[in-house]
Order: structure tokens, then C-alpha cells, then sequence
């Protein structure tokens, strides 16, 4: 009897303590997502949320990366709409700032042929491809409204940093031990898909990394 006690009082006294662990991380996880987004709001680089877990598409995705990498700063999605396109030839063209009351004929020319000009981003996706920041498949197709995951925003992150070497070639290990490497995981608690509360800290982690350059031995 006095056995079965002294289990019972281990247990009532272990058990407070994996809760309070457990929301000790929770508290961790949250204050890091509230203080990467207080910091990229004050950049104007956000386009706010409501709800923390609500997934990013591959399109939203590439317009916060152009914001993020410095090529444009998002004040709202509907910004991309105040752009002159461009074809996808060989010639190098500027963006140009259009006066909002003007109207506006689009080049009917894309990278991809599931992103047409009608889509609310295609702009962003574009130029996102033009600068290398985001590619799509063999077939030319970016699939645009799915979903991006956790490890293809990771591949892209590491590419901004020039940590590509890191990852030798292995897809997704190595991009995710490139990652790890260059603290991006940091406060991160891994999902299948990309949650607009991960992908701030991601951001916030992406601005504070420590980038490793390869060096030759002579």
C-alpha cells in the first residue's frame, strides 16, 4: 500500500512538470513570433495576418521575398498591381512607379504558364523568378496558389544567404542542415507547410543570420 502511495505522489508530481515545460515553450515560441513581427512591421516588409497558423501559398510567399530581399517594400498585396511589367526576354528592364489614376496595358509574356496577368501576384511571382529568388518545375509551371512547404521555403532562405554549398546537393536534408547551420531553425518548431506565424520568424531569423563563406585552401 504504501508502494502504491509513493507511485501515485511521483506521479502527481511529474505531471505538473512536463505542463509547465510544455508551456514554457509554447511562451518561448509565441514571444518569438510576436517580436519578429513587431521588427518586420517596423520595416513595412508585412502584410499582417490574422490568424498565426494560416498557410502561405507559393504566390504570397514570393511576394514577401521580394519585400524581404529589399526589392520592394509592401505596404498592401494590392502595391504589385502599380507596377509596369516586363516580357521575359533577354533585355534588362526597370520597374517604373505608375500614377494610380493611369491605365494600364500588361504584357500578356510570363515566366509560367499556370501564372497568368489576370493573377493577383503575378508580378511578384515573376519577378521573383527573374532574380533567382524562386523557381518553378521542369514544365514551367509554379503552382502559384498551393501551398509552399516547410523545406522549399527553406531551400530559398538558404539560397538568399549563399548557403547553397552548405547543402551539397542533398535535397531536402541538405538544405535543412544548411539551415540549422545558419540559425534559421531558431524558435522554429518544424511543420509539413509553411504557417504565416513560421515563416515571420523564419524572416526575423533570415535578417540576423551569421552567413558562412566558402573559402579555398591555397
Amino acid at each position: 500500500m504504501k508502494r502504491f502511495i509513493c507511485i501515485l505522489m511521483v506521479l502527481a508530481l511529474c505531471l505538473p512538470v512536463t505542463a509547465a515545460g510544455q508551456n514554457v515553450e509554447t511562451d518561448i515560441k509565441s514571444e518569438a513570433f510576436v517580436k519578429s513581427e513587431n521588427f518586420l512591421n517596423g520595416l513595412s516588409l508585412l502584410v499582417q495576418k490574422k490568424n498565426p497558423e494560416e498557410k502561405i501559398t507559393r504566390a504570397e510567399f514570393a511576394s514577401y521575398i521580394l519585400a524581404v530581399s529589399g526589392k520592394k517594400t509592401v505596404k498592401s498585396q494590392e502595391a504589385s498591381d502599380k507596377y509596369l511589367g516586363y516580357t521575359n526576354d533577354d533585355e534588362e528592364k526597370e520597374w517604373e512607379w505608375i500614377d494610380d489614376n493611369a491605365e494600364v496595358t500588361y504584357p500578356q509574356a510570363t515566366y509560367f504558364y499556370d501564372v497568368t496577368t489576370e493573377h493577383k501576384y503575378w508580378n511578384d511571382i515573376n519577378e521573383a523568378a527573374k532574380l533567382g529568388l524562386m523557381s518553378g518545375d521542369g514544365g514551367r509551371y509554379f503552382r502559384p496558389d498551393e501551398d509552399i512547404t516547410e523545406n522549399e521555403a527553406l531551400k530559398v532562405l538558404v539560397c538568399m544567404l549563399g548557403g547553397e554549398f552548405m547543402a551539397n546537393g542533398s535535397w531536402p536534408l541538405g538544405y535543412i542542415t544548411a539551415a540549422q547551420n545558419l540559425s534559421l531553425l531558431k524558435n522554429i518548431k518544424t511543420e509539413t507547410v509553411l504557417t504565416y506565424k513560421n515563416m515571420v520568424i523564419y524572416f526575423y531569423n533570415l535578417m540576423h543570420a551569421y552567413i558562412y563563406e566558402p573559402y579555398e585552401i591555397e
